[in-house]
């Protein structure tokens, strides 16, 4: 055999030999997924996955982590070692099973009506490199998908809010900060006008409605106040 036919020979089984162990990762299968169908910017939320170990190529500890990319905020969240139990998982074999519960607080300037898509995988430390198992399907990742209706209210006590009704922010797009109020730009916003004196608890006059609402990070409040001559300002 020619040594030019040999060295061809030799450098394939190389490659190979390099690919296999770049793309070599233990098999895993999400048999359950419980997340929480109410969710609301700020708030704490639990995920739980529930994972058969399918194939295990070296007896390795297992790190889980869950990713969250909200689509229409632009915000991208990741889990804590902190915040996840166990933060490390190892002493499983083939067919074993086992749950991991990820904590994460749900970021405050998620806006109301976003879709979070999420990801949970296993990683482990090999030869210095980050190594994603196969977490079925081919992918290193478990997809899902999380919905987000809006800001997480304060709940006052009942004696509370007989002295000061609450209202619900919603969410709503930037208006123009501009002095007027153009058609359908505040048609979102939450709307109240029950004012009272604060001398005799009367209504107030001359009557004033606040329309208020959040977006981008930012509480806006609109003001319309009917004065006495039946004028509005």
């Amino acid at each position: 055999m020619k040594f030019r036919e040999l060295f061809a020979k030799f450098s394939s089984v190389l490659l190979l030999s390099v690919a296999l162990h770049a793309y070599a990762g233990s098999r895993f299968k999400v048999e359950k997924a419980t997340l929480p169908e109410d969710i609301s910017a700020g708030q704490e939320i639990s995920l739980t996955f529930d994972v058969l170990a399918v194939e295990l190529d070296e007896p390795f500890y297992y790190r889980p982590e869950a990713h969250i990319r909200w689509q229409n905020s632009g915000i991208a969240q990741s889990s804590s070692a902190e915040k996840t139990s166990p933060w490390q998982v190892g002493a499983i074999k083939n067919g074993d099973r086992f749950s991991v519960t990820i904590t994460m607080l749900v970021d405050p300037n998620v806006q109301g009506g976003d879709t979070g898509i999420g990801e949970f995988g296993l990683w482990r430390l090999l030869d210095g490199q980050y190594i994603w198992n196969d977490m079925g399907a081919g992918s290193n990742m478990f997809n899902f998908q999380l919905a987000c209706g809006g800001k997480k209210g304060m709940t006052l006590p009942a004696a509370v809010q007989e002295l000061f009704p609450q209202v619900t922010v919603p969410a709503m797009k930037t208006p123009e900060i501009d002095g007027r109020i153009s058609d359908g730009e505040w048609d979102a916003a939450a709307e109240t006008a029950d004012f009272v004196s604060s001398r005799d608890g009367a209504a107030y006059s001359p009557r004033t409605t606040v329309r208020v609402g959040y977006g981008e990070g930012q509480l806006f409040v609109l003001f319309r106040t009917e004065e006495k001559e039946g004028y509005e300002a």
